[in-house]
């Protein structure tokens, strides 16, 4: 998990896909936690992170495994918030 790897069914691994096209996605997953493809686990949530944490963690995710995106921003954190809000 150290890499962003993920770890088998409890933390899903953050693809590139998520820093590209699913960047809302990736920010509900970090906030509201996720389960695992057999819904034996659930990824845990920390929506008290505030938006410039979760912005810090999805950039460091981003250079770490040398994904190449746009960096987070704390606007696009909020935004998405709230889309991740409404969709509950």
């Amino acid at each position: 998990m150290d890499n962003g790897s993920g770890v088998a069914h409890l933390v899903p691994a953050f693809d590139v896909i998520y820093f590209k096209d699913k960047r809302s996605e990736a920010i509900c997953h970090v906030i509201y936690g996720v389960r695992d493809t057999t819904g034996d686990m659930v990824m845990p949530s920390y929506p008290n992170l505030i938006n410039s944490q979760i912005a810090n963690v999805l950039n460091f995710i981003n250079e770490f495994k040398g994904f190449q995106s746009k960096f987070f921003i704390e606007s696009e954190i909020e935004i998405a918030r709230q889309e991740c809000d409404t969709a509950k």
